[in-house]
């Protein structure tokens, strides 16, 4: 048995997952003319619609004969899909009579089916669906989300993007799939809204998509709107890359390096990973590429020194253990582990016949021989001194020896002064060592003074509360000006911390 005839031998099985899955890889093939007429008796709903999805604008005659006698199912879900799947061979009389529906779906689709013959003319079409869009029925939005698909092309844009709009559960769903099935450069600005929705973000994508590269210059604009929810940034290049070619590429490079934030930033890069691999032959920056690599990689050895400075403030400071600390300290590790996975990834975009996933996962591993294999791997295909940085920062030992070697690669500023506190901090004369944690504190009061100045809303929103913790009034100025752009929590941290540092003042005011 060929794969064709399994795939039309599972349409018998009794289970749904499995006909529907075989209805979608016949369509994958484009052999949807294989597909047996009387699928759409199934006794499952959900078989039958996906079987009318497939088959919309087959004109096969065998279908017809069935369809009939569907459009008086008693499941109205099935009579709007036969409705719709025949309504260009249906006499106007039909549809005229199923517009008197009792069922909102079949009704609603009925009057779209009539506008679209242009039965109803466009004056009295505008009122009909802005009755519905603004009608007090959900239902009756619901279905004429399902149905605005066939509304004339470019006539009625306005009824998905308003509909979009409803916080309705469900309904952005199914707008974004009837945007997909009939793309409009008018809905472009409201698809970009919905790739933050997961339920509709594949949906969205494949709109964006079919509308080609007007769309994909909406989406270069859309990178450069940092009012954008994260939510929705974050997808952008993504669906950039699925466009692939070099406007694609090109869109993405010129994003790189003006994107603050980090996460969106990965992303890009991600990205333009996906078209390189996908076309090694397209044409690159690789000096802003390189640039971009060495900042990623200064970035993480900022990191280290910042949480280097952190554990051993913590350490030497009874007041200054917390679980703040804990979770700044923790932050500080995956931000700099993000840091380093971005250098491996813009090498990769570099060179995309390199497995430079696989050498990252050696580097880290803790497996003496695969660090020892990827370190030699690396000597033969990154240049110095990005090399040296690497090797540095993932080499053997503790984190102070790590930022030690690292400092040849990139010297934070605070680092040298840190390790000459780090030395007397072990001394056994009590002045030296009460100085030596003095200037400890003074350093660490620096180094949160920097992260509050730090693209990553969740380090500026956990080095607030940190601030105010420990009451470092000196930071109060720079605590109440940072950088604005946290959402939810985080920003909640910082505005917590600033009440934290009024409360204190508060107290301490009262005691005095």
């Amino acid at each position: 048995m060929n794969s064709l005839e399994a795939l039309i031998a599972a349409l018998s099985s009794p289970n749904d997952y499995e006909v529907t899955a075989a209805l979608d890889l016949l369509a994958a093939f484009g052999k949807t003319n294989l597909i047996p007429a009387l699928i759409l008796y199934h006794p499952s709903t959900d078989v039958v619609l996906r079987a009318f999805s497939l088959l919309s604008g087959s004109d096969r005659p065998d279908l017809d004969r069935l369809v009939e006698r569907l459009i008086q199912h008693e499941d109205d879900r099935i009579r709007a899909a036969a409705l719709r799947f025949s309504a260009a061979r249906s006499e106007q009389s039909l549809l005229e009579s199923m517009a008197k529906d009792p069922s909102p779906l079949v009704h609603t689709t009925a009057v779209v089916e009539l506008i679209g013959r242009g039965a109803i003319a466009e004056a009295k079409g505008t009122v009909l669906l802005r009755g519905i869009v603004d009608g007090s029925s959900s239902e009756l939005r619901r279905a004429l989300a399902v149905s605005a698909r066939d509304l004339p092309r470019g006539r009625y844009p306005w009824t998905l993007v308003e509909l979009a709009f409803r916080n309705e559960d469900g309904l952005d769903a199914e707008v974004a799939r009837s945007m997909a099935a009939a793309p409009e450069l008018d809905y472009v600005p409201t698809l970009v809204r919905l790739l933050g929705d997961r339920d509709c973000r594949e949906d969205a994508r494949t709109a964006i998509i079919g509308l080609g590269e007007p769309a994909l210059d909406s989406l270069d604009d859309a990178m450069g709107d940092l009012g954008l929810p994260r939510a929705v940034r974050r997808h952008l290049p993504r669906t950039i890359s699925r466009f692939a070619g070099t406007r694609a590429a090109e869109v993405l490079e010129r994003h790189i390096a003006t994107e603050p934030d980090e996460l969106v930033a990965s992303q890009i890069v991600r990205g333009l990973g996906r078209l390189r691999a996908a076309d090694p032959t397209l044409a690159v920056d690789r000096r802003m590429l390189l640039e971009r690599s060495r900042a990623a990689l200064q970035r993480a050895v900022t990191l280290l020194f910042w949480r280097v400075t952190s554990h051993a403030f913590t350490g030497t400071e009874v007041t200054g253990r917390s679980a703040v600390a804990e979770v700044l300290g923790a932050l500080l590790s995956d931000k700099e582990s993000m840091a380093l996975e971005s250098v491996f990834r813009i090498l990769k975009v570099l060179d995309p016949s390199e497995e430079f996933e696989i050498l990252f996962a050696g580097l880290r591993s803790t497996d003496a021989r695969r660090r020892e294999n990827g370190r030699e791997l690396l000597s033969h295909v990154v240049p110095e001194p990005l090399r040296g940085g690497i090797l540095a920062m993932l080499g053997d030992g503790p984190p102070t020896a790590r930022l030690s070697a690292a400092r040849r690669f990139h010297d934070p500023e605070g680092c040298e002064r840190f390790e000459r506190v780090a030395e007397r901090l072990v001394a056994t004369h009590e002045p030296t060592r009460a100085v030596a944690m003095a200037e400890l504190g003074a350093l660490h009061a620096d180094c949160l003074r920097r992260m509050l100045l730090d693209s990553s809303d969740a380090l500026r929103g956990v080095a607030s509360y940190r601030i105010a913790e420990l009451g470092l009034d000196e930071l109060v100025p720079e605590l109440r000006t940072q950088p604005a752009g946290g959402q939810g929590a985080l920003a909640e941290l910082s505005e917590r911390a600033v009440d934290l540092f009024e409360q204190q003042a508060m107290e301490s005011g009262r005691v005095g």
